[in-house]
């Protein structure tokens, strides 16, 4: 099982057997998963913040953002994803705009 961190409790899934464990870190938002690579790992923590943000019934776009952040659910400028763990700025950086150019290219399920 993969789990996050952040307000309240909440767990991911996935599983592969080839696959090696990648932390994503983007401002409140801290998941863990088993992604082939770094741009996965975005592209999945990007497609994470879509699936919490869809249930959201807001009445402008400003209040959705406001629930989003409250929550712990909106990206921030860039998604940091390390092997190391957390609170390591070591990382591969990328901006959000290009993780999520990717993940229009190639939408990662996250179960």
């Amino acid at each position: 099982m993969l789990g996050l961190s952040g307000p309240g409790t909440r767990k991911c899934h996935r599983t592969s057997l080839d696959c090696g464990y990648l932390t994503c870190t983007c401002g409140s938002v801290r998941l863990i998963f088993d992604a082939i690579n770094a741009e996965q790992a975005a592209v999945m923590a990007f497609q994470w913040t879509c699936e919490q943000q869809a249930e959201i019934e807001a009445a402008s776009p400003l209040d959705h953002v406001l629930i989003a952040e409250q929550q712990g659910w909106q990206l921030e400028d860039e998604v940091v994803v390390n092997e190391q763990g957390f609170d390591r700025w070591d990382g591969q950086v990328f901006e959000t705009r290009d993780v999520f150019e990717a993940w229009l290219r190639r939408p990662v399920p996250v179960v």
